[in-house]
């Protein structure tokens, strides 16, 4: 019965040892739903890039800028609908999530500022946009890091 109990606990104990850390596990999580969502955006925004280099007018340019939110919504959306497990993805989650909601925010001022031919909005639309991207960018490198700390390899 002593032998019995004993291999129960060890069995027990070797059971438990074996559970993933749950950061990591939100790493990997958050690793696979972003490299969906952003597994198209390169070659969209090259495209987007180009059309506007040709725009001629505000209009062909706001149309342009309203493909840009539409990607950029959609790509908050598949980020946002992830539900991390741990504060410390959930904090980095939020972030880039916020950084895409700004950025689309901030390109749909610009949308309405093109239209409406008019510099001042133009400006504090394109703030929008810098400050959006510099919430992505900084939680990417978090991301990043938090990665490194906890020995993920990340997919590119």
């Amino acid at each position: 019965m002593k032998r019995f109990l004993f291999a129960l606990f060890v069995a027990v104990f070797a059971l438990v040892g074996c559970g993933k850390d749950p950061v990591v596990a939100d790493i990997e999580a958050f690793n696979t739903v972003g490299n969906h969502a952003f597994k198209d955006v390169a070659p969209t925004m090259a495209s987007l890039n180009e059309r506007t280099a040709v725009a001629k007018t505000n209009e062909e340019k706001a149309a342009i800028l309203g493909e840009l939110v539409t990607l950029m919504n959609d790509k908050s959306k598949m980020l946002g609908d992830f539900k991390a497990k741990t504060p410390e993805v959930g904090k980095i989650s939020e972030a880039i999530t916020g950084g895409f909601k700004s950025a689309a925010e901030g390109a749909a001022e610009a949308q309405a500022a093109m239209l409406h031919n008019s510099q001042d909005e133009l400006g504090s639309a394109t703030r929008k946009i810098t400050n959006g991207q510099t919430l992505l960018r900084q939680g990417m490198e978090d991301f990043m890091k938090l990665a490194q700390e906890k020995g993920v390899k990340l997919n590119k």
